[in-house]
């Protein structure tokens, strides 16, 4: 399996180096810019186990070997480094010794399988001990991987132990934490997908009749490519299942879900809704479903739609939950072609909301998501004083991960996240502006037109695969001014799949906003205005002493303040 490992491998390293943190380059910069002291740190450093974690000892084995070699080739990047050092005392030359020395480390753990001793806690799985310099950069993303780790493998180990099979379907933000969960279900020989069936007839191959659709190709039903993010179920269509008489297939490039050439060929409009629910402005089309669309000619008749569909998809939430709101000046539809809305919903005019996250169209330079990581945690250490501050133990495990996810979409950078918000009228503000380039890094808000249509969408918040995740409590303002969530899940063959908890879209003029202005948030409370957002202030603090660098010129594409 060399190929699967050094996918891993991959991620495994995706997943330490986003959680370096300024901090720890900051302290370890002086010290490594001594030649001696660095050999001496490579020298020895060791990597240690505890003996009782959950899960077969081979599976943990493969997970350590996995990890050890990812540590060995383990790449720092120097022009991420080097800018995160723009923040420190350092002179531009001890800057750039400094960053040289850091991306030239190379690890070669040495591996004690004995415990850690009595004084670790329960949780630990492995640490690293050896000098200060090795502690201080890798000590919180191990914790961050390996808290990550822990969690799959109790988890899966409940499922083993409760004699109940279970299917792999993921329920994580990212690519990287569900191929890392799909490592260690594969080593333990732990079910993924469901199978199709005993029928062992060949591939068709890609038949004639179905050549015109715009669905992905997929050779085996029973096995697709998991890493891209298929639903588990086969053939599923409003009200049953059926195994594939031939392997091949196509997927649902937007919401994963896979069908049999034979099926397809067999069966229209897979999608169809079992239970029409038609709004008074008629409704959008999801998969096995329908989305009441209404409208509203006054701001009194728009508080009631929301107010009304809110307690709909509270009571249609799994669990309850608050309802999450979405606001648009515009409304997006999927570009699927005509065949393919007639053969998957029956209607070549079917109408696909799209709410596909930033990351599907568009991406972030892996060392500029790095070094904006690292600023959340450079903007900790500046505002530790104010109430609600992070500490460092925030980010040491995977839901810190998660959470400079989140962080990271509120301000701009591509991810496979959505950003929502549970207070309506903050979704009509968005609805009723437009953001446009003033400047680098820089939106204008203005108004919307009289006669444009806005359009507010309505969630069930508690969603089937993955809750949204709460970025309120923020020290860095604009999330929480906003009352942001962001969706999880929402990446790969699922990309667009925050529309299947769509239970409402409710369209207005507006020409509202003249109604709705004594009621809606001004702009500088939605974003903290220019010289109080600590971490907005401190990228471009930092991107004014570096102008010309790759990662200034990424992020101030992305990052942006918003003024009026």
């Amino acid at each position: 399996m060399p190929h699967i490992r050094n996918h891993i491998r991959n991620h495994i390293r995706t997943l330490i180096l986003r959680n370096i943190g300024a901090a720890a380059i900051v302290h370890a910069a002086p010290r490594v810019i001594d030649e001696s002291r660095r050999q001496q740190a490579l020298a020895s450093v060791g990597l240690h186990i505890r003996s009782h974690l959950v899960g077969p000892i081979d599976v943990r084995e493969a997970l350590f070997a996995e990890i050890s070699g990812a540590l060995v080739d383990l790449h720092l990047d120097a022009l991420q480094l080097n800018w995160i050092l723009a923040a420190t005392q350092l002179d531009e030359e001890q800057r750039q010794r400094a960053a040289s020395a850091l991306s030239e480390l190379r690890l070669e753990p040495l591996v004690d399988m004995r415990p850690i001793g009595p004084d670790a806690p329960d949780s630990t799985w492995f640490t690293i001990t050896g000098p200060n310099v090795l502690i201080d950069i890798l000590i919180q993303p191990m914790d961050v991987l390996t808290s990550f780790i822990g969690l799959v493998l109790d988890t899966w180990q409940k499922r083993v132990d409760s004699g109940i099979q279970t299917f792999w379907s993921s329920r994580l933000p990212d690519e990287t934490q569900s191929a890392i969960e799909l490592f260690i279900l594969r080593m333990w020989g732990l079910p993924i997908g469901r199978l199709s069936g005993e029928d062992h007839s060949p591939s068709l191959g890609e038949t004639p009749s179905l050549s015109h659709l715009d669905l992905d190709h997929v050779d085996d039903v029973s096995d697709p490519p998991w890493e891209k993010n298929p639903r588990v179920f086969v053939n599923e269509t409003a009200r049953f299942v059926l195994p594939p008489r031939v392997h091949a297939g196509l997927v649902d490039p937007f919401y994963g879900h896979v069908y049999s050439y034979d099926f397809l060929s067999e069966n229209d409009a897979v999608y169809r809704a079992s239970k029409l629910t038609d709004g008074p402005f008629g409704h959008l089309s999801v998969p096995f479903r329908t989305v009441p669309r209404y409208f509203a000619d006054s701001a009194d008749s728009l508080i009631t739609l929301l107010e009304e569909n809110s307690q709909r998809a509270m009571s249609t939430s799994v669990d309850g939950g608050v309802p999450l709101f979405r606001g648009q000046n515009r409304e997006y539809f999927l570009p699927r072609s005509r065949e393919a809305r007639l053969k998957l919903f029956g209607d070549a005019h079917a109408m696909e909301p799209s709410l596909l996250p930033s990351a599907a169209r568009r991406s972030t330079p892996a060392a500029a998501a790095m070094a904006f990581n690292s600023l959340i945690e450079a903007a900790v250490e500046v505002s530790r004083e104010k109430p609600h501050s992070y500490d460092q133990k925030t980010w040491s495990t995977f839901h810190g991960d998660n959470l400079k996810t989140s962080f990271a979409q509120h301000y701009g950078l591509a991810t496979p996240s959505l950003d929502l918000t549970d207070y309506f009228l903050v979704a009509c503000w968005f609805a009723t502006t437009k953001l446009q380039l003033a400047a680098p890094g820089i939106l204008r808000a203005s108004p919307v037109a009289d006669d444009d249509y806005c359009v507010i969408y309505v969630f069930r918040s508690h969603m089937d695969a993955g809750a949204p995740i709460d970025v309120q409590m923020s020290p860095h303002g604009r999330a929480a001014c906003q009352r942001g969530w962001v969706t999880t899940n929402t990446w790969g063959w699922r990309c667009n799949d925050a529309a299947r908890y769509l239970e409402a879209a409710v369209y207005f003029p507006g020409k509202l906003r003249h109604e709705l202005k004594p009621v809606l948030p001004q702009a500088d409370e939605l974003f903290v205005p220019h010289g109080s957002d600590i971490l907005m202030d401190l990228a471009l603090s930092i991107g004014s002493r570096l102008p010309d660098s790759p990662i200034t010129k990424a992020l101030l594409r992305d990052l942006y303040r918003v003024v009026e």
